[in-house]
């Protein structure tokens, strides 16, 4: 047999097995992989109401009910987010129903003389700190606000009630703190409170155990852990630059709870099997914290004291309307992981065949040579 032909079957048949077993390995990682495109997807096709330019709280546990705050101001964060993210197939129409939901927000937050920030959204004195602006500290008691009921229901959250003495037991509002501290420039404080947050994490159950969330024992069917607050000390650590090990333990507790619809579910039992229903509030959070990238610990700058103000919402008289959704088709990129695993393995094959080739050319020459 030619050395030539000998070193293309050893050749074919390495790369044939290579092949095979890369492609089940590929699979095998791309189903534990999270599929953003796929939250994004889930919060245009499933929670968007075109006709009132706003998401809806949840597919089945309130269907009809749409809330500002929390939920569309940071679903506007998030497809804003997304917008600018190329590689997402649907980033352009997440540009553009995040801006319906931007004027939306405007609007209502104007009719029903809600407090506003200087771009006129909505302020609840807590939800805000996620999109960049300063709170009020300490937090106040939450007061959710009824603007409107008819076929549909419309709520805002504002937190304009009596003081809390022990707002920092709670690892969201710990976390809230964080956030408008970061936003002045108040590192040190930052940090401070993130710590908290991160005091109450549990190793063991992978969960934020706080005044909420509390009496877990490992592999527990009852009560649960808020995915939310696991979505929001992910952001933190990103935006702080702190805890990378942790971030990868949040990252993975985070994707797991990632449903069919593509939305994120709202909690899950000790023993890491999800429970609740997918909503915008969870999948919006998620979608910031995965869509921003970890910046590098840098030193506490001088203190900041933050501030804020506060009115008192009134009665709405908006008209229902019906419900309408945007169906999108996401594209493939250019080069999927098998490609690139494929184009690897050929190279490796080729230096592999020519290598043979090389190694059966002179017993060849000799034995010709002998005749």
């Amino acid at each position: 047999m030619r050395p030539w032909l000998l070193g293309a079957i050893v050749s074919l048949l390495i790369l044939v097995v290579l092949l095979a077993d890369n492609i089940v390995v590929t699979t095998q990682g791309d189903t534990q992989t999270p599929n953003i495109e796929k939250m994004v997807d889930f919060l245009l096709d499933t929670q968007f109401n075109g006709s009132l330019g706003l998401c809806r709280e949840a597919p089945t546990a309130a269907p009809n009910t749409y809330w500002l705050a929390s939920d569309n101001l940071w679903a506007w964060k998030a497809l804003t987010l997304a917008a600018n993210q190329p590689g997402l197939a649907n980033a352009a129409e997440a540009g553009a129903t995040a801006q319906k939901i931007k004027n939306s927000l405007t609007t209502l937050a104007a009719q029903y003389n809600l407090p506003t920030d200087s771009d006129g959204l909505p302020e609840s004195f807590c939800h805000e700190a996620v999109i960049g602006g300063p709170v009020q500290l300490p937090f106040r008691t939450n007061n959710p606000q009824t603007l409107y009921s008819d076929s549909y229901t419309l709520k805002t959250d504002m937190r304009n009630g009596t003081a809390m003495p022990d707002w920092t037991n709670y690892s969201d509002l710990a976390l809230y703190g964080a956030l408008s501290y970061y936003w002045q420039n108040n590192d040190a404080a930052a940090i401070s409170y993130y710590n908290m947050a991160v005091g109450m994490w549990n190793e063991t159950s992978q969960g934020l155990q706080d005044v909420v969330n509390t009496n877990f024992t490992a592999g527990a069917t009852t009560g649960d852990y808020s995915t939310f607050k696991v979505a929001l000390l992910l952001y933190v650590s990103n935006l702080l630059g702190q805890n990378p090990s942790l971030r990868a333990e949040l990252t993975n507790k985070i994707y797991a709870q990632q449903a069919e619809n593509g939305g994120i579910t709202t909690d899950y039992y000790a023993n890491g099997a999800s429970v609740g229903d997918t909503n915008t509030e969870t999948t919006s959070i998620v979608i910031i914290a995965l869509l921003t990238p970890p910046t590098p610990t840098q030193t506490p700058t001088p203190p900041v004291t933050p501030t804020a103000t506060s009115t008192t919402p009134v009665t709405p008289t908006i008209t229902p309307t019906a419900t309408s959704t945007i169906t999108i088709s996401p594209t493939p990129p250019f080069f999927s992981t098998n490609d690139l695993m494929i184009i690897a393995i050929v190279s490796l094959t080729t230096i592999i065949s020519l290598i043979i080739i090389v190694a059966l050319k002179r017993p060849f020459k000799h034995l010709s040579s002998s005749t």
